[in-house]
């Protein structure tokens, strides 16, 4: 039978470089499982890792002539690694291939076509917000720090109503907790 589901981990990284081995890992994985699950250190680099996700999944002949839809949803819309933070991040990184202004009301970046594409479009969705993900479908959703989201959320919310187009795929990230401090990955 075949496997449909990938869990990748990785021990905290102590020094200041990233991995983009590890981070080269996950967008391979991404493209071969619909469902990726990643546990790893704070420092391993995964937002970063998703803007790579974003450009190389986007970028794959299977989109030939579509419009890509990625969606990153993290437990809150504002506050530390809230949605609103990492949308800031994206637009600084994200700046020359943006076509136009990105929407800092409803979180969306609109992107040229890169690749064979017909361009993209990026929203970063803050799950204590359950409204704005009314009628979203996308290609690929990133969960980030899914051990603080209920089971609820992560498969009622992002497998039923983000992922409304045939293949695609959930990026369940996060990092582990200790020990006895409360609830794991």
């Amino acid at each position: 039978m075949e496997s449909r589901a990938l869990v990748l981990g990785r021990e905290p990284h102590t020094g200041t470089a990233k991995h983009p081995g590890g981070q080269a890992g996950v967008i391979r994985a991404c493209r071969t499982y619909p469902i990726v699950v990643l546990a790893c250190g704070r420092s391993y680099g995964k937002t970063s890792g998703c803007i790579l996700v974003f450009i190389y999944e986007g970028a794959d002949p299977a989109f030939e002539g579509q419009h890509y839809v990625f969606a990153y949803c993290s437990p809150m819309r504002s506050g530390p690694g809230g949605a609103e933070e990492v949308f800031r991040q994206w637009c600084q990184v994200l700046g020359p291939m943006m076509a136009g202004n990105p929407d800092r009301v409803n979180l969306r970046i609109d992107v040229r076509p890169f690749g064979k594409n017909a361009g993209a479009t990026i929203w970063f969705i803050g799950m204590d917000d359950p409204e704005r993900k009314r009628g979203l479908r996308a290609h690929r959703v990133v969960m980030d720090e899914v051990k603080d989201l209920t089971p609820e959320a992560v498969w009622g919310v992002a497998w039923h109503y983000l992922i409304g187009r045939e293949g695609g795929g959930m990026l369940l990230q996060g990092t582990p907790s200790r020990r006895g401090t409360g609830s794991t990955m």
